[in-house]
């Protein structure tokens, strides 16, 4: 009977360690069954909101770039405008020449000057500093060179070698 009894008890609480091993379960079941009905739904709601946001902010961004592009392509085609223009009005081309100076033609394709060419001059520039290379017809420039040399003042410089060209082509 002692044997049966402790059997009776062993029995008994392993009986009771599975109803707690169900009970135990059922929880989970219930915590994941919560999750998937009633928390999933909502964070994928809220999920979808963020895309869809995320979405609009791109295509307002996408538009917006689509936009400054036209604007610039709109705003250089401008730009290379007003410089055919100023040159035209100016009588003023800048080109590189093939040993990478910057030359500054004054003058060039006008009949009424006696310069078949027109005037110019090369310019080294080079971290900042200037350095006249040559320069055609051959004017006084030495004071205008060691201002520029001072003040770094380039459209200065060019005012001041146009005019001296000016008065050399009265003369």
């Amino acid at each position: 009977m002692k044997s049966e009894n402790e059997l009776l008890l062993k029995l008994d609480i392993e009986r009771n360690i599975l109803y707690s091993s169900i009970s135990s379960k059922e929880r989970e079941i219930n915590e994941m069954e919560y999750l998937v009905l009633q928390r999933i739904p909502s964070e994928f709601a809220n999920f979808e909101f963020l895309f869809k946001k995320e979405l609009e902010i791109h295509n307002k961004m996408k538009m917006e770039n689509n936009f400054t592009f036209t604007k610039n392509d709109a705003i250089t085609s401008e730009l290379k405008e007003l410089i055919k223009l100023y040159k035209e009005i100016s009588l003023v081309d800048l080109e590189k020449t093939k040993e990478g100076y910057l030359k500054v033609s004054f003058f060039k394709n006008t009949k009424n000057l006696k310069l078949p060419d027109g005037a110019y001059i090369i310019v080294e520039i080079k971290e900042g500093n200037f350095q006249i290379i040559s320069y055609f017809p051959q004017i006084k420039i030495s004071s205008f060179e060691e201002e520029l040399h001072i003040s770094h003042n380039f459209t200065l410089f060019l005012t001041k070698i146009a005019i001296e060209f000016l008065k050399f082509l009265k003369n």
